[in-house]
């Protein structure tokens, strides 16, 4: 599962900064972070080490 549970948390509104690197993420946790609703407000993730791969880096370049 990643940190795919954190995309979920409306306590994760104000986070500006998230650091997850080497937490197992994968493509499908990038592709869930670029869909939460909860982190219009971070401006710096780290997510080395997670294989995000293609698709997951394609997804949060185009979320907002």
């Amino acid at each position: 599962m990643g940190f795919l549970g954190l995309t979920i948390g409306p306590a994760l509104a104000s986070l500006e900064g998230l650091y997850l690197a080497g937490a197992g993420g994968g493509t499908a946790g990038a592709e869930a972070l670029s869909r939460s609703p909860y982190l219009g407000k971070l401006r710096s993730l780290d997510l080395h080490g997670n294989e995000i791969g293609d698709d997951g880096a394609r997804a949060l370049g185009a979320s907002r």
